[in-house]
């Protein structure tokens, strides 16, 4: 984390635990895989698997109040909808992956379209917009030294008989997280949950570390950006499912990074 008590921020969707538990288990194969080819990769730990949004970086925390602001005054624009497994694949290329992930099959476009609401609210507190085309997916683990990863993702030996990494899973929310830099890896925190309009329970039920604690049931929509839910365990992927370096991102200004009020 940078000085100045800055905080990391990104927004993102949650997995059901049928989709979480079935990347987990393809993610085991491929770990098989790797081993064998003696590669040093840092796997992801299921309980933090989730699909990015939007990467917003070091940021005040004060900066909290007006991004949950800008994101709730658009969310009802967004029904829950539903996505699924889309294949394997590897940043920047197999042949030279840095990066393992699950691609994402968005029918609704409602990744997409999250994505675009993100870019439009955020941006006038200081957040440019992305410059590269959305990629909805979920990091499964980082490679230590850029490596030609193709026999790691060859559906064969992963007894994969179609790309469908986990079946279908409905997202209901949008969720604002602080990403803690921990000795053991990422531990993610809840500072915001926007829910969509007509979401209900779900049977499928979202992880056991991103429930809500009981004293903070009320108003699931629009949290106070004050409060905060633990999504717990390690997290190789340090950065979020952001494989951009720092000059790629489009950061916040120096406004909300340092000095953003809550009033804003």
């Amino acid at each position: 984390m940078n000085g100045g008590g800055d905080i990391r921020l990104f927004l993102g969707v949650e997995l059901s635990i049928p989709a979480t538990n079935a990347l987990a288990a393809v993610a085991a194969r491929m770990r098989d895989q790797a081993s064998r080819h003696r590669m040093r990769v840092r796997w992801v730990v299921p309980a933090n698997y989730h699909i990015t949004i939007k990467f917003l970086g070091h940021c005040d925390p004060a900066a909290i109040a007006a991004i949950s602001d800008a994101m709730a005054s658009r969310i009802d624009e967004v029904e829950p909808f539903a996505v699924q497994g889309d294949g394997l694949g590897a940043f920047p290329r197999p042949e030279k992956a840095r990066v393992l992930w699950a691609g994402v099959n968005d029918p609704a476009a409602g990744l997409y379209r999250l994505a675009e609401i993100a870019d439009s609210q955020l941006e006038p507190l200081g957040f440019g917009r992305e410059r590269r085309e959305y990629h909805p997916h979920v990091t499964l683990a980082r490679v230590r030294h850029p490596s030609n990863v193709s026999e790691v993702l060859n559906p064969d030996l992963l007894e994969l008989s179609s790309g469908q990494v986990f079946r279908k899973t409905f997202i209901k929310a949008l969720v604002l997280y602080e990403s803690l830099m921990k000795s053991r890896g990422s531990e993610y925190v809840v500072r915001a949950r926007f829910v969509f309009p007509e979401a209900t329970s779900d049977p499928e039920r979202q992880t056991e570390p991103l429930k809500p604690s009981a004293k903070r049931r009320g108003d699931l929509s629009h949290r106070s950006p004050g409060s905060s839910d633990k999504h717990a365990g390690r997290n190789d992927t340090a950065n979020n499912d952001d494989t951009r370096t720092e000059d790629d991102r489009t950061g916040a200004s120096e406004e909300l990074k340092h000095g953003a009020k809550s009033g804003k």
